[in-house]
């Protein structure tokens, strides 16, 4: 008996099979359609590709399904009275709400110690992305729509309610709408106060692991799986991935790919003045998972390759070519802007101290030097928030670079150690479903029997002092806004 997974991310939708042993035995995977890959995506076309690759994934398998699991791309679905999408989703890099976030990050830092109430609550600061700062913006922007909105939820969320009928959400999706408490487990009247948003807005909240419903006839007709079947809630990407790369266990760990995430377990709430960090609340047990979300990654380093000729599998090799260091050149990775642990929403891309000596092969190793060193500082900060580890546990596409994995082992001075398997979101999502139908098994239990280690990279005291020289320069550039300015000149100009 195995579990049917979906993780719905960014480029494609894929459909997975996990058998009892944490084992992927087959992946199906479906292409967004043109104009499904930007910051908004069309609901009813999201929901037509998530059922497209469940039914070729089991095209001619009689395999028996225990359960189904959603993990998928942090996105708001607003719904009016009727349950009927009132536009778009709009995806976490949509840019709508942004001055409105900015603009509450300024009153919190202000007066009556209002923003440090909502961190303390909320445990992140005002973001583009959080549904609650979307909603500021629609009320601001759009107000005949807005005064429709009876319900806002995740584009997971809603597969789910199509799936099943019930509409819940999960810990983190609902974390992210930046009017839920991590340490109370519950929507906060006060932030929503603060927002001027109804908790009624807000779905009821469950664990990624429960069992919210059943798939039911319509559910079932759409997907090409039996009516019936348990469905749990799932989680958003990200987090998803967390569990899969074994954040319960207590390590460090990151997923990498269009973005890194890298998140640490911890048991108690922590007092996080830099406001960099992001604090969510853990599926298992009572505990948090902080760290953060970065800007663009391996994103970046696509767009990189793209533009100067090379294939993505070709990058490995044009980095080893380059010394530590770069030359002194520096990338500034943000295509989409700077999440943690800078958080600068209007910073985009660029090369710092570009000269006529540098090729291709510096601005590939200068890209991968650069998201090491967002690393650097995300691992301070959680050192200094109560977390602390010796190594950082690696999953997902990126962790499959080897040079990469030894720029970062250099650059945070930690061990880095790749998971045996690098799909940890369906690894994640195929756990949720697992715990979700088998009472006798435990999340963190799942994490010790399926997550493996592969290889490990440790820190060469050859490069440290080059590397704390480039991350000194790097922060220096990030801090000083002489990026941003040139970017919102540019943005002027084009204009």
């Amino acid at each position: 008996m195995s579990v049917l997974v979906v993780d719905f991310g960014t480029s494609s939708c894929r459909a997975a099979t996990v058998d009892r042993n944490g084992i992927v035995t087959s992946v199906s995977r479906i292409e967004h359609p043109p104009g499904q890959r930007g910051v908004t995506l069309d609901v009813e076309t999201a929901w037509n590709t998530l059922c497209s690759a469940i039914r070729t994934e089991r095209h001619g398998s009689d395999l028996a399904i225990e359960a189904i699991a959603v993990a998928g791309l942090l996105a708001w679905v607003f719904l009016d009275g009727h349950g009927d999408p009132l536009g778009p989703a709009l995806t976490y890099a949509d840019a709508r709400g942004g001055a409105e976030a900015h603009a509450g990050e300024i009153a919190d830092t202000e007066g009556d110690n209002a923003g440090e109430t909502r961190l303390r609550l909320s445990g992140r600061r005002a973001r583009a992305d959080l549904a609650a700062w979307k909603l500021v913006w629609m009320r601001a922007h759009q107000p005949e729509i807005f005064s429709r909105v009876a319900a806002v939820h995740g584009l997971k969320d809603e597969f789910v309610r199509r799936l099943t009928g019930e509409r819940v959400t999960d810990l983190a999706h609902a974390d992210y709408t930046h009017c839920f408490s991590p340490g109370d487990r519950r929507f906060s009247d006060e932030l929503c106060e603060r927002a001027g948003l109804s908790p009624r807005l807000f779905a009821p909240v469950v664990a990624a692991q429960q069992v919210v419903g059943r798939l039911r006839r319509d559910g079932a007709a759409a997907a090409g799986v039996p009516e019936g079947t348990p469905v749990v809630a799932g989680s958003s990407d990200g987090t998803t991935a967390m569990y899969g790369c074994g954040v319960l266990s207590g390590e460090l760990v990151a997923v990498c790919g269009t973005t890194d995430v890298l998140m640490q377990h911890l048991t108690q709430l922590p007092s996080e003045p830099s406001r960099a960090l992001t604090v969510n609340s853990a599926m298992a047990g009572s505990g948090f998972l902080v760290g953060g979300a970065t800007g663009s990654s391996g994103g970046m380093l696509a767009a990189v390759a793209a533009l100067t000729g090379l294939e993505l599998g070709e990058c490995d090799a044009a980095a080893a070519q380059v010394q530590p260091g770069c030359e002194g050149l520096i990338a500034v990775p943000s295509l989409t802007g700077e999440r943690a642990p800078y958080w600068h929403d209007s910073l985009r891309g660029g090369f710092i101290g570009l000269t006529e000596a540098h090729t291709r092969e510096h601005l590939v190793r200068a890209v991968m030097e650069a998201c090491a060193y967002r690393w650097r500082r995300l691992v301070s900060l959680l050192d200094d928030a109560g977390g602390g580890s010796r190594s950082i546990a690696v999953s997902g596409g990126g962790s499959t670079s080897t040079i990469w994995n030894q720029i970062r082992s250099d650059v945070v001075q930690r061990a880095v150690v790749r998971r045996c398997e690098p799909e940890s979101t369906i690894l994640g999502a195929a756990m949720f479903a697992r715990a979700g139908v088998d009472p006798s098994v435990t999340l963190p239990e799942l994490g010790r029997r399926w997550i493996s280690d592969a290889e490990t990279w440790t820190p060469r005291g050859e490069t440290a002092s080059v590397y704390a020289d480039a991350f000194a320069r790097f922060e220096r550039i990030i801090s000083s806004g002489a990026q941003e300015a040139v970017w919102q000149a540019t943005s002027t100009l084009s204009e």
